[in-house]
């Protein structure tokens, strides 16, 4: 088994004994390491005084040796060196270089280094001198030997020392693996009753102020918030399981795998299984219990369920001889570990039979509201003719007036004509007499003079004619046409009234223009004469009835934008009421019904300025302070 297994598999005490052995094992090889090197360092010092009082005897022994080249004497010397087992070689070499005497110990060679050689580990060099002058060199090596021997004590003590921390670690150890197992045994042995017995009420008891006893709390805590879920779980369920028992819905629980009753309601039961006992349906199959073929879709369907999914069903089901129709709602969960269905089962027969009743109704409702539909567009477009035929009506009113009123206008230019060329007919026939009865310079000149004033007068008048017939015929062709010209707007108003003027004196009215000069408008001159000659004559019929005179004021003028032109047409006549005000642009509204009103003048009046001249109109009157009718509309009419 892998070490690191074994270790995480062993008991905590185990570990922590373990553990502090090699905490303490560890601090103790740092704490001998560290000795072992500050020995070490002494043992080398120690050897270093120890050759260089060794190096110091030898040279002066040897110094006569060197001085007469005796190497006999100096072998001799360097032979007392056998008995200090730390010195391993050793060279005199005189002052030239020549090695004079050597010594090794067993089974080593000897080389001797130069004398300006640098010295290598655990290497000693001597002067060797005689009256201050150095006659030669002392060279010695040592060995480890000299270092061990003086490190064995301390090592022996140092691994005693490690033995007995060690063993006092381990026993130190002890009590305070039970001071920190036997807490946690509570723990343990708290966890294992939970587990066992499902009690969530048990408690580790008190464990102190430390790690430990706060570890105890914290469980204890945690075992209160589990055994409140574990109370709101139950109470929840009990809740759940009153509600399923209960509920007016019929309600199964299925096994999803064959579709078995495992619970069912006593709805469930009433719809079923009529009777008080449950037992002849638990334990059924779902499509036995619903009685079809077509009920087995539903087993096929519980199968296929996955956990969470909610699934609708509509199948018949047969209850004795009867068969009746169903809505079974599906919702698969996990209980225990066993998927299981929660099923609804409802009798939806009435509810379709209404739900197809209410279709039929609703279809018949619709057939009636698409007749009375029909019924009404054929109103509205018998109203809407209606209203097209007044319309035009009114428009033909107007135009019947304006002819009148025309044609009395040309009367009596068209008198005075023909009066003046009587005139001149008459003269001619007296002037033929005079001359077959002798002519006077008296009766040519009387003669020439009658000529003259009745073809002044005869061409006045017909000159008046040819104005009033280019103005009607003008009108005639705006009128008639709907496309945008140039045109004087104070010219215009002119020439409408010119062909009013024998309204205007019928009724006494004392006409007033007020129109600035040199207002040229790029727009539709037809509704535009429209408009005047409806105000005009709406004023007429209206605001001077029961008058036998009154003022009649239009005015003219451009905006301050530069843009618009604003044309007033004002009476002083006899007003109108509020309530009249208020419907006064209303279709078919009039205060002359049967006398000449049709109520259309100013919805005519408002849908020309609106629609076709791109202006508003805005009235204002009260009774007795007249009437002022204001259209504002722009230089340039919209495209027709």
């Amino acid at each position: 088994m892998n070490p690191l297994t074994h270790w995480k598999r062993a008991p905590l005490r185990r570990q922590l004994s373990l553990a502090m052995a090699l905490v303490c094992l560890l601090a103790l090889g740092v704490a001998g390491t560290v000795m072992l090197a500050q020995l070490h360092r002494q043992a080398l010092s120690a050897l270093d005084d120890t050759m260089g009082s060794l190096g110091q005897l030898l040279a002066n022994r040897s110094s006569a040796a060197m001085a007469f080249g005796d190497a006999a004497a100096g072998a001799e010397n360097l032979a007392a060196l056998k008995a200090l087992p730390y010195v391993s070689q050793a060279c005199l070499i005189d002052a030239l270089g020549v090695p004079l005497a050597r010594h090794a110990r067993a089974g080593e060679a000897v080389t001797c280094p130069d004398r300006q050689q640098p010295l290598g580990r655990l290497e000693y060099r001597q002067d060797i001198r005689i009256g201050g002058e150095s006659v030669g060199v002392l060279w010695l090596r040592a060995n480890d030997e000299g270092v061990l021997q003086r490190l064995r004590p301390s090592l022996a003590a140092l691994g005693l020392g490690l033995a007995l921390a060690l063993g006092v670690a381990l026993l130190a150890a002890q009590p305070l693996q039970r001071a920190l197992q036997r807490p946690l045994d509570r723990v343990r042995e708290v966890a294992q009753r939970v587990e066992q017995s499902g009690d969530f009420e048990v408690r580790v008891p008190d464990l102190g102020e430390h790690e430990l006893g706060r570890l105890g709390r914290a469980f204890n805590r945690m075992l209160d918030t589990i055994a409140r879920q574990s109370r709101a779980l139950g109470d929840r369920e009990r809740h759940a399981r009153a509600l399923f028992e209960a509920s007016h819905l019929a309600q199964l629980v299925l096994d999803r795998i064959d579709g078995r009753i495992l619970e069912a309601n006593a709805a469930a039961v009433h719809l079923l299984a009529p009777g008080p006992d449950a037992r002849p349906l638990l334990g059924r199959g779902v499509d036995e219990a619903l009685g079809t073929d077509a009920a087995t879709r539903a087993l096929h369907s519980l199968q296929g369920l996955a956990l969470g999914e909610l699934k609708l069903l509509c199948l018949p089901a047969r209850r004795a001889q009867e068969t009746w129709e169903t809505e079974l709602h599906l919702l698969c969960t996990d209980r225990d570990g066993q998927a299981i269905v929660h099923a609804v089962l409802e009798d939806v027969t009435e509810r379709r039979a209404l739900e197809r009743a209410r279709l039929e109704q609703t279809a018949e409702l619709e057939r009636r509201v698409e007749e009375r539909t029909r019924h009404l567009a054929q109103t509205i477009q018998s109203l809407n003719d209606a209203r097209d035929q007044l319309v035009l009506a009114e428009k033909q009113a107007a135009l019947a007036r304006l002819v009148a009123g025309m044609a009395h206008e040309i009367n009596t230019p068209v008198g005075n004509a023909r009066l003046a060329v009587s005139t001149i007919a008459e003269a001619r026939t007296e002037f033929v007499q005079a001359i077959q009865a002798g002519l006077r310079r008296s009766e040519l000149e009387r003669f020439l003079s009658q000529v003259e004033e009745g073809h002044e007068l005869a061409e006045r008048n017909l000159q008046r004619v040819i104005e009033l017939v280019a103005a009607f015929k003008q009108m005639s062709a705006d009128q008639a046409s709907m496309e945008r010209r140039h045109f004087l707007l104070d010219q215009l108003v002119e020439e409408i009234m010119r062909l009013l003027a024998p309204q205007l004196r019928r009724s006494g009215c004392e006409l007033t223009l007020q129109l600035e000069p040199g207002i040229e408008m790029f727009s539709q001159a037809g509704p535009l004469e429209q408009v005047v000659v409806n105000l005009v004559q709406n004023a007429l019929l209206h605001g001077f009835d029961g008058r036998s005179d009154g003022r009649l004021r239009i005015e003219a003028k451009r905006l301050a934008d530069g843009e618009q032109v604003e044309l007033v047409v004002s009476d002083d006549g006899v007003g109108m009421r509020a309530e009249v005000l208020e419907r006064a642009f209303d279709p078919f509204f009039t205060t002359k019904m049967g006398r000449g009103g049709l109520g259309l003048g100013l919805p005519i009046v408002q849908g020309l300025v609106q629609k076709l001249l791109g202006g508003r109109l805005q009235i204002d009157s009260a009774p007795d302070m007249g009437t002022r009718v204001s259209v504002r509309m722009p230089l340039q009419g919209p495209e027709s």
